[in-house]
């Protein structure tokens, strides 16, 4: 069995001169990372820590009637899955809740358990983030 590859080389080139020019100028690639960032701030909420966070007490779930954990005024939820909280530097990318809760809430409190509204992700999600970063670098968009 033989196999051939025909590549047309001027197709080729340009394609590898696109991808060294969106790796030299990764600002675009940046934010499509602090896009995947946000939606899984997002998902953290929606899924309560990924199932992690511990459940309210009666008290507190009485005091917020029967709100959802670590949504009160919507805030740091709105903080951190906005994408106003991207901030894309020259080769860097943060997702930023500017909301005083967002550290104790990680660490707990005598009265509070901890609460990691930004937990590691695991890896089927930076997987995602891996292929979409992928996409962005040789195709130029998201998939």
């Amino acid at each position: 069995m033989r196999l051939s590859i025909l590549v047309e080389e001027r197709r080729g080139s340009s394609i590898l001169g696109e991808v060294a020019y969106r790796l030299e100028n990764p600002r675009p690639l940046l934010q499509v990372l602090g896009e995947d960032l946000v939606a899984y701030e997002a998902e953290v909420f929606a899924t309560e820590g990924n199932g992690a966070w511990p459940a309210l007490s009666p008290a507190t779930l009485k005091a917020k009637n029967g709100g959802r954990v670590l949504v009160d005024t919507g805030r740091l939820l709105a903080g951190l899955t906005s994408n106003s909280a991207i901030d894309v530097g020259t080769d860097d990318v943060t997702v930023t809740a500017s909301h005083p809760a967002a550290g104790y809430l990680k660490r707990g409190t005598s009265k509070m358990p901890a609460r990691d509204p930004a937990p590691a992700p695991p890896a089927r999600v930076t997987g995602g983030w891996a292929r979409s970063l992928l996409s962005a670098l040789v195709e130029g968009h998201r998939r």
